[in-house]
C-alpha cells in the first residue's frame, strides 16, 4: 500500500475502533500475499458496524461465520522489510 493510501484509509480508524459489530460474510484464506504469510490462515470478513458495511481481516487463527459478534481492534496487517513502515490496520476479534 503506498503512504498516501495508509494515510487515508488511517482517517477513519478512529471511528471503527474497539466498536461491537456482527458478520455479515466470512470466507477463510490460506494462499495469501507474501507480505500477509506470516498471519495466514485468517478468516476476511465482512462486517455490519454501525449501519455501515466494511470489509476487515479477521485476528489469525479464528474462524469466523455469519453471525458471529465481534469488536474491532488494531492490529499488524502485514510482515515487511525492517526499512519500510510497520503496517497497522483494523482486525476483527469474537468477542
Amino acid at each position: 500500500m503506498k503512504p498516501a493510501d495508509y494515510w487515508r484509509q488511517s482517517k477513519k480508524w478512529s471511528s471503527y475502533l474497539f466498536k461491537e459489530g456482527v458478520v455479515v460474510q466470512s470466507t477463510f484464506q490460506y494462499v495469501v500475499p507474501s507480505a500477509q504469510e506470516h498471519y495466514a490462515p485468517y478468516s476476511f470478513l465482512v462486517l455490519s458496524v454501525a449501519n455501515e458495511t466494511i470489509e476487515v481481516m479477521g485476528v489469525p487463527g479464528e474462524k469466523f461465520q455469519a453471525g458471529d459478534r465481534v469488536r474491532l481492534v488494531l492490529r499488524r496487517t502485514a510482515v515487511i522489510s525492517t526499512s519500510e513502515p510497520i503496517s497497522y490496520g483494523l482486525k476483527a476479534e469474537k468477542i
